[in-house]
């Protein structure tokens, strides 16, 4: 099994590299990128060089971020749209060591690229003569536990519908948004609008909004970390309890991933 799992996973680090849609998409989010910090490179003060290293360091983990969960989405969907899965299956390969080398190569690319950002962030620090934050390593470390829930979450939701609307649905009924919706139609039914449609549209919300995964659970506890690069014991504490819920999140994904693609026709 482990053999068969490295090879999968081998083949789609290759598959990341020949794939142009692939390569495409990281070149115009990198470009992008980009452009957005070119302000920053005017700041010739000392705090200026703290809040653009801060500023760098915060978004070159998101892009690390967006290309985890690019490459999760783009593998799982593109193998099962072309049927190149019924190749897989058919060798002596179970659909779970398949999905876990999906979910493995993606992750492994990302977390090369928050490396990469952690060590880009540190050696910054060091040319620029700022002190280096511990904080920047907290945000590194978190930056990839919430890689690890995007990219089971994307993955998952490919196997069973288009990626187009999988990205869609990730967004549309994120927690955040949720958790407004919830809001509004606790307000709406505080206030004896919409009736009986208020009090059952906020259940139904909170319901949703209690089983939606969350990429930051503790986001609100930890704000802090983002604003001052200082970091507690407790913050500590709150990024375990994170990658718990991480792995929690993965392993229902990974589930959910294998139970719709053994009913799904290959």
């Amino acid at each position: 099994m482990f053999n068969h799992l490295r090879l999968h996973i081998w083949a789609h680090l290759k598959f990341y590299l020949r794939n142009r849609l692939v390569l495409g998409l990281m070149v115009v989010a990198t470009a992008f990128w980009s452009m957005g910090f070119v302000t920053f490179l005017m700041w010739d003060s000392a705090g200026g060089r703290f809040e653009r290293l801060k500023y760098l360091s915060t978004q070159m983990h998101e892009l690390a971020w967006f290309y985890g969960a690019l490459l999760a989405l783009i593998a799982m969907s593109a193998h099962l749209r072309d049927r190149s899965t019924r190749l897989v299956f058919t060798r002596a390969t179970r659909p779970e060591v398949w999905v876990v080398s999906v979910f493995a190569s993606a992750l492994l690319v990302a977390l090369a690229a928050h490396a990469l950002t952690a060590v880009a962030t540190w050696a910054l620090s060091l040319a620029w003569d700022i002190p280096y934050q511990v904080g920047f390593l907290w945000l590194a470390l978190d930056a990839m536990v919430e890689s690890v829930v995007v990219i089971a979450l994307l993955a998952a939701l490919a196997v069973g519908i288009h990626p187009v609307i999988a990205v869609t649905v990730m967004f549309l009924f994120s927690d955040n948004i949720t958790y407004y919706f919830y809001s509004l139609l606790s307000g709406a039914s505080q206030a004896g609008a919409l009736g009986g449609w208020a009090t059952a549209g906020k259940w139904i919300a909170r319901a949703a909004y209690t089983v939606m995964p969350m990429f930051d659970p503790f986001q609100a506890e930890t704000g802090g970390v983002h604003a001052s690069l200082r970091v507690t014991g407790g913050d500590w504490a709150y990024l375990a309890a994170t990658a718990a819920y991480a792995a929690l999140v993965a392993s229902f994904c990974f589930f959910f991933a294998t139970f719709t693609l053994r009913r799904r026709t290959l």
